[in-house]
C-alpha cells in the first residue's frame, strides 16, 4: 500500500513539471513584451528578491509570475546589480582604508578623504565600512565630555547637509564626528535650541503691540513646542526680569451700551448650539474687536443668564417666606422681576424630576427613541425626567451595549433587584455560582458579590444584638472547661454560623499578645490571619477586628496593629524613632532597620523618615519673625556686594541665631533676587558651558560671578534638559514596544535611551506606565 502511494506521488510530480515546461515559452513570451524599460527601484528589488535564492534553487518560474518578466531579464538584471555590489565593496575597502590613514585627534579628516576620491562627502560617509576598520568611536554620554570645537563643528555639519535629520543620517552624523549617533543627537539638539532671553522678550512685546496673535507670533518666533508654552515661557521670562505684567488693551474693554448691544443681538440671533453665525454678526458691528473677545464677553453673558441651584435655593427661600412677591424678592436678590419668577419656574420643574431610573421608565425612553421622538418630547412622555438627563441616559446605554457590557452596570440596586438577590442566595451559603447570579440580574458578578456580602453583614449587625449574651456565656463556659474555644462546636450547638459567633462574642479572658518582635515574629500566623480577612471581609466590606481577635485569640488592639504593619503602614512614635536612629548610628542598613520595625515596611519609606529626623536634628527652624528679619536683610544689601559676603554680613549682623539656618534662608531668597539673576544673564552663558566642559565645578564658577551656585545648576539642568523631545514620534513609540517585548522584565530605561537618544529614562518609563 505504502509503495503504490509513493508512485502515484512521483507520477504526479512529474506531471505538475511537465505542464511547467509547456507554460515555460508562454510565460516568456507573454511577458518579454510587457515592460520594456524597468526602473530603478524595481531593479532593486528584483536583485533582492533572486538573492533571497540564493544557496538553493533559484525559483524563476515564481519570479517570472511576480514580476511579469522573461527569466533572461531577470537574469541581466541581477548581474547588473551583483556587479555593482561588488564594485562598491571594493570602493567601500578603498575608503576604509583612506580613513584609516586620515585618523587624528580623534577623528578622520573627511573632507580630505571625499577629495581624494573625488566623491561627495556622505556619499563616501555613506561607503565607510566601520565592522572593517580598526578606530574605535568616541563615547560622550555627558555634556561635559564634548569639546567646545567639535560641537560647533557638528552644528554646522548637521546644518549644511541636513534639513530634518533621520536615523540614517544620524549615522552618517556619528560616522563623520567619530562618535555614537545618540551622542550627537542629544548635543545637537541641546546646543541648536534658543531659550526665551530679554532680546526675544523685546521682539515678542513688540509684536504684541502692533496686534499679532500669539500663533502668528509662533511662526515668526518657532523654537517652542506650540504657541501656548511660547506665551506661558514669555510671561515667566518677563516676571523673572521684573517687568510688569502687560496691561488689557483699550479695545478689549467693553462699555456698558456695547454690552447691552452684544446682549440684544445674541439674544435675537443666537441658535441652541451654533456660535459662529452670531459671533460674525457681533463682528461686523464693532469691528475693532477680536473674535476671542467677543466669544469671551457671550460666555460671561451665557454665565450670568444661567440659573443654579443656588439661584433656586435662595428664591425657594424668600418664597417661603414671602409669599409671590416678586418686586421684593427682586429687590432682596439685586436681579429683574422677571428673572426672580423664570427661577421660580425652573425650581418648580426640577421639583418633579428624579435621579434613579426605573424599568418601566428605561422601557418607555427605549421605545420613544425607536419611533424617532426627540428627547423633549421624551420628557413630556415620561414627567419624571428632563431633556438633558433623558439624551445623556440614552448615550450611556447606546455605549454600554456597544461595548458589550450589562445595562445595569453601576446602577443603583432597586428594593426587587435585592430582593432577587436573596431568593437566588438563599438556596445556597459557601458555594454561590456568581456567573450564573450575575446574569439572571444583567450585573456584573464582583457587583452582585459585594452587595450580597453587605446584606448580611448589616443583618448579622442588626441579629448580633439579640445573641451577644448568649454566644459569650457559651464561650465563657467551654473556655473555663477546656482552656480554649472550639468555635465548630459553639456553632452547631446555637445553630449559628462561625463569623455571627465570632462577631457576638464579647469574653475576651485569657487572650495572648501579639507584640511585633522580628526574632519571634510567626509568618504563618500573619498568614492565618490575612486569610480569615480576606474570605470573610472583601473589599469593601469593613474589617470586624472583634471576630478577627476571636478567631486569633490575641487582642483585639494588637491584631489591629498586626493587619496595619502586615499592610506597610507603621505609626512613627517618639520611642521608634529613637530606636530607628540609633541602630542606623550603629551601621545597621535601611533594609535591616525596616525588619526591625515592620515585617512589610518598604525601606524608602524609612529613608524619608530618617531624612526628616537628622534634617530636622541638624538644623533647627526660624521662626517667622526671624525669617522676616533675614529677608530684609538680604534685599537691603544683594545688589551690592557678592553672594557669598552676603551670607557673612547677615550671619554676623544676626549672632543670636543658629549660623547654619541663617545660611539656608540667605540661600532661599538670594536664589530668587533679581539682582543675582541680572548678574547671571549679563554673563556669558559660551564661557560658563565652556568651562564646566574643561572641568570647572560650578560652585567655583558661582564664587567667580558673585551668585548662588543653585543659579548655575539650574542653567545648565535646562541645556542638559533641552536634548530630549517631549512629543513622541510613531517610530520612537514602536522602538520603544520593540524593547519591551525583546527584553524580561525588570527593564533597563537607560539602555533604551541610549538607543532613542531623544528621550530620557524617566520619559521611556512613563511612557510604558501609561501604555501597559
Amino acid at each position: 500500500m505504502l509503495l503504490h502511494f509513493v508512485a502515484n506521488l512521483s507520477k504526479a510530480r512529474s506531471v505538475l513539471a511537465m505542464r511547467r515546461n509547456e507554460f515555460w515559452p508562454l510565460l516568456n513570451r507573454q511577458y518579454s513584451s510587457a515592460i520594456s524599460e524597468v526602473p530603478p527601484e524595481l531593479q532593486q528589488k528584483i536583485a533582492a528578491s533572486i538573492r533571497a535564492y540564493k544557496g538553493t534553487t533559484v525559483a524563476w518560474f515564481d519570479l517570472v509570475t511576480k514580476y511579469k518578466l522573461p527569466q533572461p531579464q531577470l537574469e541581466e538584471i541581477f548581474a547588473h546589480d551583483e556587479a555593482e555590489r561588488l564594485k562598491r565593496q571594493k570602493l567601500s575597502v578603498k575608503i576604509t582604508n583612506a580613513a584609516q590613514q586620515r585618523y587624528e585627534n580623534g577623528r578622520c579628516d573627511w573632507e580630505a578623504v571625499a577629495k581624494d576620491f573625488d566623491m561627495p562627502l556622505l556619499e563616501c560617509l555613506e561607503l565607510y565600512d566601520a565592522s572593517q576598520s580598526s578606530i574605535s568611536p568616541r563615547l560622550f554620554p555627558k555634556l561635559v565630555d564634548w569639546p567646545y570645537e567639535d560641537l560647533q563643528l557638528l552644528q554646522q555639519f548637521v546644518n549644511n547637509n541636513f534639513n530634518a535629520p533621520t536615523a540614517k543620517e544620524w549615522n552618517l552624523v556619528g560616522t563623520f564626528m567619530n562618535v555614537g549617533w545618540s551622542d550627537c543627537t542629544r548635543a545637537y539638539e541641546l546646543f541648536s535650541k534658543k531659550r526665551m532671553g530679554p532680546e526675544v522678550v523685546e521682539l515678542i512685546t513688540k509684536y504684541r503691540e502692533e496686534g499679532l496673535k500669539w500663533k502668528d507670533i509662533y511662526l515668526r518666533v518657532p523654537f517652542h513646542t506650540s504657541y501656548i508654552i511660547l506665551s506661558r515661557s514669555y510671561h515667566i521670562v518677563r516676571r523673572r526680569l521684573g517687568l510688569p505684567s502687560g496691561t488689557k488693551s483699550e479695545r478689549t474693554k467693553w462699555t456698558d451700551a456695547e454690552t447691552d448691544r452684544v446682549r440684544e443681538l445674541f439674544q435675537k440671533h443666537h441658535r441652541p448650539g451654533i456660535f459662529k453665525p452670531v459671533v460674525d454678526i457681533i463682528k461686523k458691528e464693532f469691528p475693532e474687536k477680536t473674535r476671542s473677545n467677543i466669544l469671551s464677553k457671550i460666555n460671561v453673558l451665557l454665565r450670568k443668564a444661567c440659573i443654579t441651584h443656588n439661584d433656586m435655593d435662595n428664591v425657594k427661600r424668600l418664597v417661603d417666606k414671602l409669599g409671590e412677591d416678586w418686586a421684593q424678592i427682586a429687590q432682596e436678590l439685586h436681579i429683574t422681576k422677571k428673572r426672580a419668577q423664570r427661577i421660580w419656574t425652573e425650581h418648580q420643574r426640577h421639583l418633579k424630576y428624579s435621579r434613579l431610573w426605573t424599568d418601566s421608565e428605561l422601557t418607555l425612553l427605549r421605545e420613544c427613541v425607536h419611533k424617532g421622538l426627540n428627547f423633549t418630547a421624551i420628557s413630556k412622555q415620561l414627567g419624571t425626567k428632563s431633556a438633558d438627563s433623558c439624551r445623556c441616559k440614552w448615550r450611556y446605554l447606546q455605549q454600554k451595549e456597544a461595548a458589550g457590557r450589562n445595562t445595569k452596570t453601576g446602577a443603583p440596586w432597586t428594593v426587587e433587584d435585592i430582593e432577587q438577590l436573596q431568593r437566588l442566595t438563599s438556596k445556597h451559603i459557601r458555594d454561590i455560582d456568581w456567573v450564573e447570579v450575575s446574569q439572571k440580574l444583567n450585573r456584573t458578578p464582583i457587583g452582585c458579590k459585594y452587595k450580597y456580602f453587605n446584606l448580611n453583614r448589616q443583618n448579622r449587625i442588626q441579629n448580633s444584638v439579640d445573641y451577644t449574651e448568649v454566644v459569650s456565656r457559651a464561650v465563657r463556659k467551654q473556655y473555663y472547661k477546656d482552656k480554649c474555644v472550639d468555635w465548630a462546636q459553639i456553632s452547631t450547638a446555637l445553630g449559628l454560623s462561625q463569623l455571627d459567633c465570632l462577631e457576638a462574642n464579647e469574653f475576651s479572658e485569657g487572650k495572648n499578645r501579639w507584640r511585633y518582635d522580628p526574632e519571634t515574629f510567626s509568618q504563618e500566623m500573619a498568614d492565618r490571619m490575612t486569610q480569615f480577612i480576606k474570605t470573610n471581609y472583601p473589599y469593601p466590606t469593613p474589617v470586624n477586628y472583634q471576630a478577627v481577635s476571636n478567631y486569633m485569640w490575641i487582642d483585639k488592639e494588637d491584631c489591629f496593629k498586626m493587619a496595619k504593619l502586615l499592610d506597610g503602614k507603621i505609626e512613627w512614635t517618639t520611642e521608634l524613632k529613637e530606636r530607628a536612629i540609633a541602630l542606623r548610628k550603629q551601621g545597621m542598613s535601611y533594609k535591616d532597620i525596616t525588619k526591625q520595625m515592620a515585617p512589610n515596611v518598604f525601606r524608602k519609606n524609612f529613608m524619608a523618615v530618617y531624612y526628616q529626623l537628622t534634617k530636622s536634628s541638624a538644623r533647627p527652624t526660624l521662626s517667622s519673625d526671624d525669617k522676616a528679619k533675614v529677608k530684609e536683610l538680604v534685599y537691603q544689601h544683594a545688589g551690592q556686594m557678592p553672594f557669598l559676603d552676603l551670607k557673612k554680613l547677615i550671619c554676623s549682623k544676626l549672632p543670636h541665631l543658629n549660623s547654619n539656618s541663617v545660611r539656608y534662608q540667605v540661600f532661599v531668597y538670594a536664589s530668587f533676587h533679581p539682582a543675582y539673576k541680572s548678574r547671571l544673564e549679563k554673563a556669558d552663558h559660551n564661557a560658563i558651558y565652556n568651562r564646566i566642559m574643561n572641568g570647572a565645578k560650578p560652585r567655583d564658577i558661582a564664587a567667580d560671578l558673585g551668585v548662588p551656585s543653585i543659579l548655575i545648576y539650574n542653567m545648565v539642568n535646562v541645556k542638559v534638559s533641552a536634548g530630549f523631545t517631549s512629543k513622541w514620534t510613531a517610530k520612537e513609540t514602536k522602538q520603544l514596544e520593540e524593547f519591551i517585548k525583546s527584553t524580561p522584565p525588570p527593564y533597563k530605561w537607560e539602555k533604551i535611551s541610549a538607543l532613542l537618544g531623544t528621550k530620557s529614562a524617566q520619559q521611556c518609563c512613563t511612557m510604558y506606565m501609561r501604555n501597559a
